[in-house]
């Protein structure tokens, strides 16, 4: 099975197995962007507690996992990767929030986290994926999340 296309709007954002283009990646990561804020200024504009931001940040987690992931799969690449590119990179983003601003400690955890999310960015959005089949393609024609071009 050849490089696949997203069937429907859930496999693309929800779906771990298979791969997605560069163009399918883009799209998915604006309809996050968007459903994530559209959630976030709706629970502030209604004037809710401040926790309900929890849940509207753990809706817009998974599907960026899962788009990286498949995105990983078209560089013939483990989605294991995709903790190198998203979480790591917040942590270290967290950890330099924490510490005084300008510190060498600062320095070394925003530069560090900022070039591993740049690095991810180069990897997901701009490289494109391998030709052909690879070990991530779905086993047969029945795979939920991806049909031939």
């Amino acid at each position: 099975m050849g490089r696949g296309r997203a069937r429907n709007l859930f496999s693309l954002l929800f779906c771990l197995h298979g791969r997605i283009s560069r163009t399918h990646w883009w799209l998915g990561m604006a309809i996050v962007a968007v459903s994530a804020a559209s959630l976030i200024a709706g629970v502030g504009h209604l004037g809710l507690p401040p926790i309900l931001f929890l849940p509207c940040l753990l809706l817009a987690t998974f599907p960026i996992f899962s788009l990286g992931i498949k995105r990983l799969h078209d560089r013939d690449m483990t989605g294991w990767y995709v903790a190198w590119i998203t979480v790591i990179p917040a942590m270290l983003i967290f950890l330099a929030a924490r510490v005084a601003d300008g510190s060498p400690a600062w320095w070394a955890l925003a530069c560090s986290g900022l070039a591993l999310f740049a690095w991810g960015l180069f990897e997901l959005g701009f490289r494109s994926g391998t030709e052909g089949a690879n070990e991530y393609d779905a086993a047969d024609e029945t795979a939920p999340a991806f049909a031939e071009y």
